[in-house]
């Protein structure tokens, strides 16, 4: 008994009361701390034991709208073969009507073997539609004329058909009295047209349109070509310019 009391006397600390943490005997040591995702104040007492929850965000939904790539709006285009028989015109059909009146072109295909005089003909128009037209050469003629005829509201205007792929291009039409020499202007393509073809298109009757039409390169711009006429003519030119 003695050596106990000996024992305890001698370390003091073992008689030394040890509050745990959380005590109410302690005094409050209070910080103050902010939640980064709340942005609210709160305090803690760091003598207490206490159980903090975090803040959850709930993500809501938000409506948005997403970069969609532009839609195509194509515009109308046909293309297709005249037959001629030893004939000098053909009236021909579109495959389908369009809904305005087209800018329509002709160039010379392939020739009778028998027959071969395409080279010095002239092609042109006597008439058209929406659902149509009238194709014309200088001579009875037997063989094929290809006929490209587009329509869109403005240009340069996106086209496709069977008998091409998608394709760029500018159309329209100028008018010209008693020359031999003309300017198409158009809807400016992103270079030089790298196809420019044109057509007289005399739906009046009041000239001959039995001329052809030579359209110099050199004068390609993004948005005019200049040419040259055979003979002086009065009437209409049809020209699509392709990109």
């Amino acid at each position: 008994m003695a050596n106990n009391q000996t024992k305890y006397g001698n370390n003091r600390n073992l008689w030394r009361r040890v509050y745990p943490i959380g005590s109410p005997r302690r005094a409050p040591q209070t910080v103050n701390l902010v939640d980064p995702d709340t942005n609210l104040s709160y305090s803690l007492d760091l003598q207490t034991t206490t159980r903090h929850r975090d803040y959850f965000q709930i993500i809501q939904f938000v409506s948005a709208t997403l970069d969609e790539p532009p839609v195509v709006v194509y515009g109308e285009y046909d293309e297709g073969l005249i037959y001629f028989d030893n004939t000098d015109n053909e009236i021909y059909s579109f495959n389908f009507t369009f809904s305005s009146m087209p800018f329509v072109v002709y160039t010379m295909e392939e020739s009778d073997p028998l027959n071969p005089n395409s080279e010095f003909m002239n092609v042109f128009g006597t008439g058209k539609d929406t659902s149509g037209g009238v194709a014309a050469v200088s001579a009875p003629f037997s063989g094929t004329v290809r006929y490209r005829a587009a329509y869109n509201a403005t240009y340069p205007a996106t086209f496709t058909s069977s008998f091409t792929a998608s394709m760029v291009a500018s159309a329209g039409a100028v008018d010209v009295l008693n020359l031999t020499a003309y300017t198409a202007s158009f809807g400016a393509l992103t270079g030089a047209p790298t196809l420019f073809l044109s057509t007289p298109i005399n739906t009046s009757g009041s000239g001959q349109p039995d001329v052809g039409l030579d359209p110099t390169e050199a004068t390609f711009t993004t948005s005019t070509v200049a040419g040259e006429i055979s003979a002086p003519y009065s009437g209409a030119i049809d020209f699509i310019a392709f990109q």
